[in-house]
């Protein structure tokens, strides 16, 4: 069976001739006619019947068109993919904060050493991340892999970050050489929105030390959570990498540091283009630490 022969089947069930079908697909009358005649001969059944000059479905040939339109939707979508995959040129990836001013080396490093692709980044909360990978908005996302447990994900781990409380310098809390979470108490601070992974921890830990967290904001920027701690209206917590060189805010480990997994991540089963693949490839050899801990 035949490709060709299940589209002119499907050409003839649309217009009930095959003169017509024949017409729509440029191909002779004759051609279709023994496409037709093969296809009953192979399956051992009546494919159609003529009424009033008009081809007919039996039972069987209903049956079979279902089952070649699945067929060739199939192929339609693989056709698709398989161009897509050859001309794509955009390499779409997510990144947040934490990353620091080394990843962003990588990337410039990228685009020297690839200037026919495009790269499109975007920053999104670590909550959303893996549904955008899902629907394919995001093609890797650069994420904390602490909260990505799922099989439907490849992980490469490439940096570990620390947790620590950053406040005011002339706040009590900053005078320590680390901190509790009894130590910080009902103290106002500053978080993100709940859709970052890191906003469950820290409650998480406010509620094994039996203490009610004092939120004066859910942020969603970490400009506006320094600035809370900067006017010392607040304590917050963020990753190192994100407060270079602030003079007015110290950082204060935590006893028991909160250290976190950063790396890159995409789906499993997403086929790659050859930008993604290059991409993918540049990653794995210049980012320090990388591997495909998840395919271990």
């Amino acid at each position: 069976m035949k490709l060709s022969q299940m589209r002119y089947f499907q050409a003839v069930c649309l217009y009930g001739s095959t003169t017509r079908a024949a017409d729509s697909l440029f191909v002779s009358q004759p051609s279709i006619s023994m496409a037709i005649k093969e296809l009953e001969e192979e399956l051992h059944v009546k494919l159609f019947v003529r009424q009033n000059n008009r081809m007919m479905l039996t039972r069987e040939g209903s049956f079979f068109l279902e089952r070649v339109n699945r067929v060739l939707d199939e192929v339609r979508t693989l056709e698709q993919t398989m161009q897509h995959l050859n001309s794509s040129s955009t390499v779409t990836l997510s990144l947040p904060p934490i990353v620091g001013d080394f990843f962003p080396n990588l990337l410039d490093r990228f685009m020297q050493e690839y200037p026919d692709y495009r790269l499109e980044v975007y920053e999104d909360a670590q909550g959303e991340v893996t549904n955008l990978l899902r629907e394919s908005e995001r093609d890797f996302a650069v994420a904390i892999l602490n909260s990505i447990g799922d099989q439907e994900f490849v992980t490469y781990p490439f940096l570990k970050v620390e947790l620590m409380l950053w406040t005011n310098i002339h706040s009590p809390l900053a005078q320590k050489a680390r901190v509790s979470f009894r130590d910080i108490g009902t103290s106002p601070i500053v978080l993100f929105k709940d859709s970052y992974y890191q906003n469950s921890i820290i409650k998480n830990y406010f509620q094994e030390a039996g203490i009610e967290p004092n939120v004066m904001l859910y942020a969603s920027q970490t400009a506006t959570m320094k600035n809370f701690a900067r006017k010392n209206l607040a304590s917050t917590f963020l990753f190192v990498e994100e407060c270079p060189g602030e003079p007015l805010l110290r950082g204060v480990h935590f006893e028991h540091p909160i250290i976190f997994s950063v790396g890159l991540i995409r789906l499993r089963d997403k086929h790659l283009s050859k930008a993604q693949e290059a991409f993918l490839a540049h990653m794995l050899h210049t980012a320090p630490g990388t591997s495909a801990s998840s395919q271990t």
